[in-house]
């Protein structure tokens, strides 16, 4: 650090920064609350942050909280989401396009009061047909059973089921459950999970996009119901 002495005075001089090319060149380094560089043969001079840091407001707890609450939703089903919205990825990835419907549709409330509408939870998004009206069942111990009107669309398109527990966040789902013209599913769960209520959702693929590089056509999914596992 350099000192000069004026009479019986001592001074202290503190920089960082150096001037290059002369006094007209750029500044290198930092000077009082600036900092002095170079990119790409540009000079520049930036100020430092201020260092405060604001409180979030509420709507960006809001924000936050609720997308928080989609990925806790939706992680458990990245690969039902990665077929249900497929359609999507030319804009943003299958999950992405999840998480943004499922916090648009599915989130209630105002921060922080806010809950899940499993109703209006969507796996899929498409324009293949589907059945209204699934009937649910549990008479089983670890089954899930769906019965549906087999309407509209192929006989072969495969369906696919997915069902949440809300109190364990724990989901499950079969890629392939079953096909258009069955009429019936049947969906497996582990019977620890015995007496827990589950939030049930079905949807078509008419072509399995796994493995086959393209994706086939989608119905949106439906919301089957809540049923509790026997």
């Amino acid at each position: 650090m350099p000192i000069a002495r004026m009479g019986s005075v001592l001074l202290k001089f503190n920089y960082m920064a150096r001037i290059k090319k002369g006094i007209l060149g750029g500044v290198s380094g930092r000077l009082g609350n600036v900092i002095g560089g170079s990119w790409k043969g540009v000079d520049y001079l930036r100020s430092l942050p201020s260092g405060g840091r604001k409180d979030a407001t509420a709507a960006q707890m809001q924000v936050r909280q609720s997308f928080r609450m989609a990925v806790t939703f939706l992680k458990p089903f990245t690969e039902v989401v990665r077929i249900g919205f497929a359609p999507q990825t030319a804009q943003k990835t299958a999950f992405n396009a999840a998480v943004s419907l499922f916090i648009k549709n599915a989130i209630t409330g105002t921060y922080p009061d806010l809950e899940v509408d499993y109703s209006q939870v969507r796996l899929s998004q498409g324009t293949l047909p589907i059945p209204e009206t699934f009937t649910l069942a549990s008479s089983s111990a670890g089954q899930i059973g769906l019965t549906w009107t087999p309407l509209g669309g192929q006989p072969s398109d495969k369906l696919v089921v997915a069902a949440w527990c809300a109190e364990t966040g724990e989901g499950f789902y079969h890629l392939t459950a079953a096909e258009r013209q069955d009429g019936t599913a049947q969906l497996g769960i582990p019977t620890y999970l015995s007496g827990k209520l589950f939030h049930v959702y079905a949807f078509f693929v008419s072509v399995y996009p796994l493995g086959s590089g393209k994706p086939g056509s989608i119905s949106n999914s439906v919301y089957a119901g809540s049923v509790t596992l026997g």
